[in-house]
Formats: C-alpha cells, structure tokens, sequence
C-alpha cells in the first residue's frame, strides 16, 4: 500500500481519501491551498519521579507558521511558542513563554520533510499518516513516525522513531459536524539493543504506550483534532526514573486573517490623538532611570522566562551598533515611521505594535494613572485583529541590574496584558514574555535612549 506523508503540524493534509466510493487525489493538491497553519497542544500528566507521585504537569506549545510561496515543494517557516507549566484552573488565563523555537522545512510533494532549522519542534512527525487510496471503516495499516522527547524538559532531545497501527472507525460528530474519525497506536520503546540515532546520552531506556483517536474534517482533509492518551516511563544512567501518565490534546484552527489596512489606520488615528494629549504631558519623576532598578530584595518572583530563547527569523536577527543599539534589517519593515507614540512594522511573526516610553512607578508594574489613556489606545487597536492571538514582551533600560530589569519587565509584560483584559480582551488570546534590557533599541549612554528602551511590544501573531 502507497503511503502519503501527512504531517500534523503544517498542512493536516489527508485529502478525502476515507470515502470508499471516491478517488484519491495528489498530496500536492492539497498543499497547494495552505498558505498558513497554527497548532495549539496541550498536555496535562500525572508525573511519577522514582515510582512516586511528584505532581500534575501542564504544558501547552502554539505554532504559528506560513508558507514561502506554493509549490508542490513548499518550504514552511514560522515559530512555537512553548509555555510555562500552569494550574488547571488557569486555562483562560494569560501565559508566560518559556521559550520561543524557530522552525524552518521543506515539505515535498511526496510528504518527505527536510529540514532547515530544526529545535525539536515539531514532536510529531509524519504523522499522521494517511494511504494513497480509498478505504473503508475497518481498515487496518501500518506506518513509521517520529517522535521527539525531552522528558526533563532539559533541551536535550531524543527523536524516537515509531511504528504507527491506524484504524479507520468511520463518521461521529464533532462541533456539530461529520468528521472521520481513526484510532492509532504506538508504543514508546527503545533499549541498549535499539538506541535512536539522535537521542539524550543519559537517557537508556523508555517504555510506554499510546493511544490516539484522530478527527479529519472531511471536506478539507485537515486534522482538527488528534487526543493522545499515553502512559510511559523513561530511565536514565544514574538509576532514576521518570513516568508521564495522562493525556496530550492537538488542536488545529486556520489562523486568522489579520487586516492590515484596518490596523494600520487605527494606529494613525490613535497617534494622532496621542500628539495632542503628549503636549500636555510633563516629565514624571518616577519615570527616571531608577524605573528600572533591581526588585526588592523581598521580592520573590517565578521566573517562567529566565531561559527564554528567543530563535526569530533574519529580520530579528539584528546586528549591534557601536552604541549597543539594534540595527534594523530590510526585512522588519516600519509601516509607521520611528517618533510616533505607536510605531508599527511588519516582522516574520506578525504585526508588531511598540509603544514607547510608557511611564510605571518606579521600581513597579503599576501604570501610572496618566497613562491610561494609552492602554485605552492599545485595546482599540487590537481590536481589529478579531480571532488573533497577541504575544506581549516587556522591555527595560540596561544600567547594570540584569536580574532585576529581566524580572520588571516580566511583571511589566503581565501588567499590560492585564489591563488590556480588563478592557474586553480575552484572557487566553496573550502570551507574553519579558527580556529586561538584553534588546535595546537605542543608546542606554542616553536619558533619551534609555527612554526608548523602556517600552512594550505586542506582535499580533500570524
């Protein structure tokens, strides 16, 4: 039986293939239609450390990536945004980033993956897979996959390889709709005697199993759903143990269209009005350099970003002048000019909307009253974005503290996305992220430096 690498994670592509009585058709007829994929994963476990209950694990990763130009050889780019573990009675709220991975592959019209940029993500890979021709609820095949692993959650990666046993079960309903539904099963298994070729050296063995029920909507071919239910355990060198027992849940949703025009004349008009109200405004002693002084030493914060990585594209990847400022690439492209209250411009992960110089108490995450006005702004712009998700990252002046500039900016990041909140944006639709001052933007040797440097970034993700 011919087999048609399908990958989750980019195109979903099954094409209608479950239906008995019609004819299959080409992969790269599929692939010619997508132009965009988000994922969103969410896994929730009960972890065992050395036979004992240590606790539940939350985890969630969001890809948001497009495609450079349509062939039948597309070559996907984009990013996954990999979440701090979190309560069950958070799954509304706002989250902060652990870490943001880049990834880069060219998918070819035969389902063959190469990649460019490879961090790990995504964990899933030719899978699922889906024959080249009809079948029939029943039917029975067999196909290989990869899985990547990092069960300490340490970056170091183990790709497993895995032999799949699908089932096709038929029609159910889901979200009031007819879907196909498959089963699929794996297990996580591997020894002295059959080690991966790329793996984590101190990891020796892993057992487990996997079972997974897969929804395709049937008139795109897209995967809209795959729930993982898994129950594996990984040993290491030093005789110790690590057991997941849970779930994972992929989620898969086309990525709403950001209108760019609609944006843009919002943020004119919000300038516009920001030039008046700034001719009123005066200089606030507590928006001095000290705003960006260490935290209390009583000050005990979590610190969900502190390994953030941070693997953007070409146009992020800017060089340092002389005064440690960032210089812009031609691929960050400014749709408003520098000197305006918001500045917008166009980078590979979406719409980013700076707003500079905005005043909090000093040594704080408290606005100031009289900058209210500008958080008003801020929500009627990402208005606009309606179905968007919105990525936050607070930024400092540098003068020497880093721990304390890393750890404000954090708080500052939240403060903003729980303002916007308040304001009626949805909880869930943020992540945020904070950087302290490791990203400046101009000279921190200046009062007027170190003021553009204090800012908010908030990228409409696409």
């Amino acid at each position: 039986m011919k087999i048609i690498l399908l990958f989750l994670y980019i195109l979903c592509v099954s094409n209608n293939i479950l239906h008995s009585d019609e004819a299959s058709t080409q992969l790269s007829d599929k692939i010619a239609g997508q132009t965009r994929y988000t994922m969103t994963e969410r896994s929730n476990w009960s972890r065992y450390d050395n036979g004992s209950y240590t606790g539940l694990t939350h985890r969630e990763i969001r890809a948001n990536l497009r495609a450079e130009g349509i062939s039948a050889n597309t070559r996907f780019s984009g990013f996954f945004y990999v979440l701090e573990e979190t309560k069950k009675d958070m799954i509304l709220a706002a989250r902060p980033v652990d870490a943001i991975k880049e990834a880069s592959f060219t998918l070819h019209a035969d389902g063959s993956m190469e990649f460019h940029t490879d961090y790990g993500y995504p964990h899933f890979r030719n899978f699922p897979l889906i024959p080249n021709e009809a079948i029939k609820p029943g039917d029975i095949w067999e196909s290989e996959a990869i899985r990547v692993i990092d069960p300490k959650n340490n970056g170091t990666k183990t790709k497993l390889p895995i032999l799949v046993q699908y089932t096709f079960t038929g029609m159910q309903e889901y979200k009031g709709r007819q879907v196909q539904k498959i089963k699929a099963k794996f297990a996580t298994r591997f020894s002295k005697y059959n080690m991966p070729a790329v793996k984590d050296p101190e990891l020796i063995q892993a057992n487990g199993t996997h079972d997974a029920e897969i929804l395709i909507n049937p008139e795109t071919g897209v995967t809209m759903l795959i729930l993982d239910r898994l129950d594996e355990t990984f040993q290491y060198l030093d005789g110790s143990t690590i057991r997941f027992k849970g779930n994972t849940a992929i989620f898969t949703e086309s990525a709403a269209r950001v209108e760019k025009t609609a944006i843009l004349s919002k943020v004119k008009n919000q300038n516009n009005e920001a030039s008046k109200k700034n001719k009123g405004l005066s200089q606030n002693d507590s928006f001095s350099s000290s705003a960006d002084a260490a935290l209390p030493e009583k000050t005990k914060f979590a610190d969900p970003v502190n390994h953030v990585q941070d693997l953007p594209a070409a146009a992020e990847k800017s060089g340092r002048g002389g005064n440690g400022m960032i210089t812009q690439t031609p691929e960050t492209v400014a749709l408003l000019e520098d000197g305006s209250s918001f500045l917008l411009e166009e980078t590979p992960k979406g719409l980013r909307l700076s707003v500079r110089d905005i005043r909090f108490m000093a040594d704080s995450d408290s606005v100031l009253p009289d900058e209210y006005w500008r958080i008003d702004a801020l929500a009627d712009i990402l208005r606009s974005a309606e179905g968007s998700q919105f990525l936050v990252e607070g930024h400092t002046a540098k003068i020497g503290k880093p721990r304390g500039e890393l750890e404000l900016s954090i708080l500052r990041a939240k403060k903003i996305v729980d303002e916007l909140v308040k304001r009626g944006i949805a909880a869930d639709r943020f992540i945020y992220a904070g950087f302290g001052g490791e990203k400046p933007i101009a000279d921190n040797a200046t009062d007027k430096g170190r003021s553009m440097n204090r800012r908010v970034e908030i990228t409409i993700l696409e």
